[in-house]
């Protein structure tokens, strides 16, 4: 990548150190790998000309629109001066943005695929895995990250994940209840450490069952699934009960949310359990 963008970039980051969060700063670093893919290691987005970047931007077919207008908006970072016609192409994509996802949300919706059959979906299920990926998505709106996830019947090891001295997912077995504690999910850095109690009985015997340190969520090799490989997974699992639906953890999760759109306790609960504001809440899941 061109040395000129990347210092670009890397003094924008550090002149913002409490506004900008370490999952954001990971997505920069992807999106700086992508760009060089597609616009070559020698641009330099300082010199390149709007035209230019507009029109590779818009002819490119493989990146979907939340993609572009990211790109454009590290170019914006790179340009450093906020040029009247980048902003005001940078606001027709998020207007682009807005509508695709309100037109994916309108999909879920008219598949007619509705909080109840998840429920049933969910208490009919037949395979264990499944079942508990299903009652945590369910219950707790969760995303893709937050289902990378090792069990425990250890209270020492508990104990540093629920103290922020361990990072990552965790489910401890304790008796008669579970404990589910994140401290490796997109927003925990405003949000903090996540801790539910699941004392549903199915759910703590299939957990029991699991070897201990062992990851929960595993491929037919034994290996852990990873945060870009989890949604594949639950795509699979939720097009074997509901053909081609295609669900992810942000359909289901929209699904959630219209369905307790009268409920503010609920929502609220939703949005806590999450990690997000209710104005995220309201204007990203609410149909």
């Amino acid at each position: 990548m061109n040395n000129t963008n990347k210092s670009h970039l890397n003094e924008y980051i550090k002149s913002r150190p409490k506004e900008i969060l370490p999952t954001t700063i990971k997505g920069y670093e992807l999106m700086f790998n992508n760009i060089q893919k597609e616009f070559g290691i020698d641009i330099d987005f300082k010199k390149m000309s709007l035209k230019d970047l507009e029109y590779k931007i818009e002819k490119s077919e493989y990146y979907k629109l939340g993609t572009k207008l990211k790109f454009l908006i590290i170019v914006n970072i790179i340009r450093g001066n906020d040029e009247p016609k980048l902003v005001k192409l940078i606001e027709e994509y998020k207007y682009k943005t807005k509508q695709a996802t309100d037109k994916k949300t309108e999909e879920v919706i008219e598949q007619n695929i509705t909080f109840k059959d998840l429920i049933k979906d969910m208490n009919e299920e037949e395979n264990d895995k499944y079942y508990l990926i299903k009652y945590i998505l369910i219950h707790y709106g969760v995303r893709n990250k937050d289902l990378v996830i090792n069990k425990t019947d250890d209270k020492e090891l508990y104990n540093q994940y629920k103290n922020n001295k361990k990072d990552g997912n965790l489910l401890y077995v304790n008796k008669n209840k579970v404990y589910y504690v994140r401290t490796n999910y997109k927003t925990k850095t405003i949000y903090g450490i996540k801790e539910n109690i699941i004392d549903d009985v199915r759910f703590n015997i299939i957990v029991q069952n699991i070897t201990n340190d062992d990851s929960v969520f595993v491929n037919k090799n034994n290996k852990t699934y990873t945060d870009t490989e989890i949604p594949i997974y639950i795509m699979r699992m939720y097009n074997k009960s509901f053909k081609n639906s295609k669900l992810s953890e942000g359909k289901i999760y929209k699904i959630i949310v219209n369905h307790y759109q009268k409920n503010q306790e609920m929502l609220k609960k939703y949005a806590d359990t999450r990690g997000h504001s209710s104005s995220t809440q309201i204007k990203t899941y609410m149909a």
